[in-house]
């Protein structure tokens, strides 16, 4: 499934590729792509509609038209966006969308899982209620994270994995800023001391800021690239590992229907 900085690659490449291009068509090849709204119906609020700008909120693609709306793309399991020539399409292909400079949008989704929604700006308010705070924002403080921690006892990795308290922190990257920080993935998030939350957000903001760089420079499709590349992973996936810090075995234990991986020496 793209992740974070895989959606994050997509929307900021579109940006690139795309913004102050305007949409000459929309094609649906697949009619669950826009539910609940019809294909049809999408595709005539798209035609001849300027693209402003690309942009990521969670795991969103949001691309702002010169009308107000906004059309959410979510990737789904294995969905991905790209510009390109829907004339050499795959089977996979989903949508395309013609533009004024002779590419095409092109939407590849080869599960079925993927959505393309057409939002007005209450919409999309709706939809950026529904989720936390992004990690890489100016918002995201210290003492925001200190503030959060307070008001649950939630173990330190499932908290992080809630979307509705920090967006973004998939398995791999809860558990690499965890070790990180030296931050037992069970640890009950109100008993941090100030010390652990500043080293936490530290470690949230460069383990994902990291992956967000690698992601844009390497990313062409879902899986395309490994989970880790750009930089060597401490525990995720290393069960019965030496730690690269102390040597001691990285254990591998369950935790909200996922597996997580730690380091019982370093993490405390």
């Amino acid at each position: 499934m793209p992740e974070l900085p895989e959606v994050d690659a997509v929307a900021r490449r579109l940006d690139e590729w795309a913004a102050g291009r305007t949409m000459v068509a929309a094609h649906f090849s697949r009619p669950q792509t826009t539910r609940p709204l019809a294909a049809k119906t999408v595709a005539k609020k798209l035609a001849g509609r300027r693209i402003e700008r690309v942009t990521r909120r969670a795991k969103n693609v949001l691309i702002a038209l010169d009308d107000g709306n906004t059309v959410r793309v979510h990737l789904g399991m294995t969905g991905n966006l790209y510009a390109g020539d829907a004339t050499l399409k795959s089977a996979a292909t989903r949508a395309w969308f013609p533009l004024d400079d002779g590419r095409e949008l092109i939407f590849d989704d080869s599960r079925l899982f993927g959505r393309i929604q057409v939002l007005t700006p209450e919409e999309v308010a709706a939809l950026d209620g529904e989720y936390g705070i992004e990690p890489l924002s100016e918002r995201f403080t210290a003492d925001w994270l200190a503030a959060a921690a307070k008001r649950t006892a939630r173990p330190a990795k499932v908290f992080l994995l809630d979307q509705t308290n920090v967006v973004g922190l998939g398995n791999i990257w809860a558990a690499e800023a965890l070790f990180g920080a030296g931050v037992h993935p069970s640890k009950p998030m109100n008993r941090l001391g100030r010390r652990k939350i500043e080293a936490l957000h530290a470690a949230i903001r460069d383990v994902l800021g990291g992956a967000v760089n690698s992601a844009y420079r390497e990313y062409s499709r879902p899986g395309a690239t490994p989970e880790s590349e750009g930089f060597g992973v401490a525990v995720y996936g290393r069960e019965g590992l030496p730690c690269p810090r102390c040597g001691r075995r990285i254990r591998r234990v369950a935790q909200a229907g996922r597996s997580t991986y730690f380091c019982p020496g370093c993490q405390r």
